[in-house]
Order: C-alpha cells, then sequence, then structure tokens
C-alpha cells in the first residue's frame, strides 16, 4: 500500500521505519533502514529519514528505499522544494534538492 495525505510515520527501535493508514490506524507497511533511524518526515513524493550514515529516501509509491546520501544526521523538515537538515553538533543547514 502507498504513502497518501494524512500516512503517518511510525518510528521503531530498531532501524526501520513503518507507515500508518489513516483509515485504520494501524501499521500498514515497514521499511528496513541501512542504519539505525535518527530523524523522519514525508514530502516531495518521499519519506526522508536520516540515520546514522546519512540520508535515506523512501519512494511513497512503493515503500522501497531509492536513494542514501552520506551526511551526518540531523532534524528534516521538507519545504520550498527541498529537503532540509539541520546537523546535530555541526550547527550546519543542508538544502538537498532532490531530483
Amino acid at each position: 500500500m502507498p504513502w497518501s495525505e494524512g500516512s503517518r510515520l511510525a518510528a521503531f527501535p530498531s532501524a526501520s521505519v513503518g507507515r500508518i493508514d489513516p483509515a485504520t490506524h494501524q501499521i500498514a507497511t515497514i521499511t528496513s533502514l541501512p542504519a539505525v533511524r535518527a530523524d523522519g518526515t514525508a514530502g516531495l513524493g518521499s519519506v526522508w529519514v536520516t540515520t546514522s550514515t546519512g540520508l535515506v529516501r523512501i519512494d511513497q509509491a512503493t515503500n522501497k528505499v531509492v536513494g542514501k546520501l552520506g551526511i551526518d544526521k540531523g532534524d528534516l523538515a521538507v519545504g520550498a522544494g527541498s529537503v532540509w537538515v539541520a546537523q546535530y553538533g555541526t550547527g550546519r543547514l543542508l538544502r538537498v534538492a532532490p531530483r
């Protein structure tokens, strides 16, 4: 089942995230990550997750990891056509412009 408007991101203690179906409030899908999750958000047709090894992009239609970027983890936001990462400990704000 793909991500849809109103879907919620569920965090797990391991290296995975889940999508909660807004109609049933049940976990609909679980996607494995390459490393332990730090933060996540959805936007621009993808779910974006920072992990201990970088930024991970999950396709909302397939629930599969479709991209990885080796950057330091941090807090995420989506806006102005980009993904923004406020890196922990460095004070840097990174702009990622997805293709």
